[in-house]
């Protein structure tokens, strides 16, 4: 008996009615860069590594999710790091001198005995690539993810005495993300690569038939404090450090400071005469995954602040500056396979790599020199940017930006420049970082790449509006865009022609049970420019008992009118999106036709 898809968004009110034993949940085209599963007492939650916002499966485990607990997930990194997290709750088996580091168990420190000349630490479950951190600590080396305050502790052992022949990963985390950059390697050789064959792949589209083997939350939920602004208040607070959390919202750095006094965490807020004070609890208590913030210089401020009063080094960031834009999407879109034929993880033998890696793998970063940071730039013919605002009511506003490619090509491009504004939903590109004013865009999937003259559109919703729409100091790739003229086009650059959005169709049963199926229907853009919103008409002389992915419009006969949800109205050029349905009695695709309304 099928059970209900339910939709997965960090920002969004928990999820309280999950069945783990016949419900599943659609995580939709979110990034791994933006998106992290984390274990809570209240239940298995879906985080935004960058605000701390989190959506949580109130009374259910991550270990009472199986693989079929997800309709496939369509970006290949982040089902490879939930599926690493997935099968650790299943049960991994212990192996002599391999250390496992995990990233999703919420604010747990696991503190092992190490030695460099035998054993290794095995990054293969992790459940993230971003926000890792090594740092030497008071007790040893410290492996940590800032973002859910998880830590592994090599007890007696410095960073300088560790080695890359120290950590083992399995291939995507290699060759398409590098984590072994954030570690501070350079390089790393193929016998460190290691397979990951024995993990189920989550998202699947079979329904539940039984939970997994993991055992319900603890319970134990804490309380979180918003900070707003309330002038001439001073609130003393009751706050559990093991288990509380504090809500900033969009505070920013320079609207309040934070200190330690007689034993208390105080946070003023400047020029308000205003303060909480965290009574008899200090700094070195507290974690940044407490901390939820939307502002990333407020999460900068309480990172320095916090690692300051632990005695541990602030770690760089945490963010992976070398982000592989081409590599962050669905199967469909090429990537290295997740078990290249590198060996089993056997500390005995050494390991032998697989010479001949897929002629489509992208190119071996092992063993070679980081990138020249000094190289010769492009010149400054590089690109132009037109940036227009479509829409403002004055608490918000909506924009898009123009780039064009100028001389040269550009792969994968990364723009940047300079805002007062907040983002708060962006289309056709993703933010890479914010520091202070300054925002880091990098390209989606599908147009990482522009040959010269070449232009794509991107866009975005912002607050405030009325006067606050300013962006400047635009630069693309590194160089920054001529200040005469810096959203205008080079008339000599000719515009690229548009080949309207052209939509193809396509049914399959996905599955049959003689008493029912499951149907998907495809949507390709075959065109050169984005279709925004679409509805088509599914005639089926069936009862549909679920959908996913689409909405029905209504009904006439056998005829249902379908559209997009929230989510996958936008069908970029060259891609295509889909929905699926479970529908009753028996199968015969003959039956099944589709037309496009637009």
């Amino acid at each position: 008996m099928a059970g209900t898809i339910h939709h997965v968004e960090t920002s969004a009110a928990d999820i309280e009615d999950f069945d783990p034993s016949r419900d599943k949940l659609d995580l939709g085209g979110v990034s791994v860069h933006n998106f992290i599963v984390v274990d809570t007492p209240a239940g298995v939650g879906f985080m935004n590594p960058w605000s701390g916002q989190t959506q949580v499966l109130q009374g259910v485990s991550l270990g009472q999710l199986t693989v079929d607990s997800f309709v496939p997930i369509q970006n290949a990194h982040l089902q490879q790091d939930l599926s690493g997290a997935l099968a650790w709750e299943h049960g991994v088996t212990p192996e002599p001198n391999i250390v496992h580091a995990r990233s999703h168990e919420v604010g747990q420190v696991d503190k092992v005995a190490f030695d460099t000349a035998t054993d290794v630490v095995d990054m293969r479950y992790y459940g993230t690539r971003e926000q890792i951190y090594l740092t030497d600590g008071p007790e040893g080396a410290i492996l940590g993810n800032q973002g859910t305050g998880q830590m592994l502790v090599l007890l007696g052992v410095s960073v300088a005495e560790l080695q890359i022949d120290n950590f083992v990963f399995h291939a995507p985390q290699v060759y398409e993300d590098r984590l072994y950059q954030q570690l501070g390697f350079d390089s790393i050789p193929a016998s460190q690569v290691w397979n990951r064959s024995e993990v189920p792949t989550a998202g699947t589209q079979i329904w539940p038939q039984i939970a997994g083997p993991g055992e319900p939350p603890v319970g134990e939920t804490g309380t979180t404090f918003s900070v707003a602004w309330d002038h001439g208040s001073h609130v003393e607070l009751a706050f559990d450090p093991a288990a509380d959390r504090l809500d900033f919202g969009w505070f920013k750095a320079d609207n309040f400071s934070v200190s330690e006094e007689a034993g208390s965490v105080v946070i003023r807020i400047a020029g308000n005469d205003q303060s909480y004070t965290l009574t008899s609890v200090t700094l070195a208590e507290l974690g940044l995954h407490q901390i939820l913030t939307l502002d990333a210089g407020a999460r900068e401020l309480w990172q320095q602040a916090l690692a300051e009063a632990s005695g541990v080094a602030p770690p760089d960031g945490g963010h992976h500056h070398d982000h592989d834009h081409g590599d962050d999407h669905g199967d469909d879109h090429g990537g290295h396979d997740e078990n290249p034929g590198d060996p089993e993880p056997d500390p005995d033998p050494d390991p032998e790599p697989d010479p001949e890696p897929d002629d489509d793998s992208p190119p071996d970063p092992i063993d070679t020199p980081p990138e020249d940071p000094d190289q010769d730039a492009p010149s400054s013919g590089v690109a132009f940017v037109d940036y227009a605002v479509s829409d403002n009511w004055g608490s918000g506003f909506v924009a898009d930006v123009t780039l064009t490619a100028g001389d040269q090509a550009l792969d994968d491009w990364v723009l940047t420049f300079d805002a007062t504004f907040d983002i708060i939903n962006l289309w056709n590109a993703e933010i890479l970082e914010r520091d202070g004013d300054q925002y880091v865009i990098g390209a989606a999937p599908w147009n990482a790449d522009l040959d010269s003259g070449e232009s794509l559109t991107w866009g975005f919703q912002a607050v405030p509006g009325s006067e606050g729409t300013a962006a400047d100091n635009w630069a693309v790739d590194g160089v920054v865009l001529d200040s005469d003229a810096p959203n205008e086009p080079n008339d000599d650059v000719p515009a690229p022609e548009e080949d309207p959005a052209a939509i193809v169709l396509e049914f399959e049963s996905s599955a049959s049970w003689g008493s029912g199926f499951n149907g998907n229907v495809s949507l390709q853009n075959t065109g050169n420019v984005a279709q925004s919103g679409w509805e088509v008409l599914l005639t089926l002389p069936h009862e549909i008992d679920s959908l996913w992915n689409a909405e029905i419009v209504g009904r006439d006969g056998d005829v249902w009118h379908i559209r997009q949800t929230d989510w996958n109205g936008e069908i970029a050029p060259e891609q295509s999106v889909s929905f699926g349905f479970t529908a009753s009695g028996a199968e015969d695709p003959s039956w099944v036709d589709v037309q496009w309304l637009g």
